[in-house]
């Protein structure tokens, strides 16, 4: 195989290892939350996820990408293609879900007080 080949294949590899989306936990990303909203300031669905935290009061931090280019970097790191990216605790989840969020909270240790059918 040649030469110039082989080094195609190391760049490439090298650059699918580093580029790949990480998984970080909400604590990670802010240690005083367990539960972390990505969003933009014209988002509906960003909203909608506010909201649904604010009405079950279960503490959440913002991070508004439009806002600051470590948030950008952090969402971008995460695989963020578009928002809400919602992390609770280790779970990442793409758009506005009530039930996912619901589903998210049952198997975390975040705060919660969703009443339970």
């Amino acid at each position: 195989m040649p030469k110039s080949i082989l080094i195609f294949i190391a760049l490439f590899a090298a650059y699918q290892f580093y580029t790949r989306p990480k998984n970080l936990s909400a604590y990670q990303v802010d240690s005083g939350c367990n539960v972390v909203i990505f969003s933009t300031s014209s988002c509906p669905y960003c909203q909608q996820a506010k909201a649904f935290f604010e009405t079950n009061k279960i503490p959440w931090c913002d991070k508004n990408i439009e806002d600051s280019e470590a948030n950008y970097a952090t969402y971008k790191s995460l695989g963020g293609k578009g928002v809400p990216l919602v992390l609770i605790g280790a779970t990442k989840i793409n758009g506005f879900s009530a039930a996912r969020y619901q589903q998210a909270l049952a198997e975390s240790s975040a705060p919660t007080h969703i009443p339970q059918p």
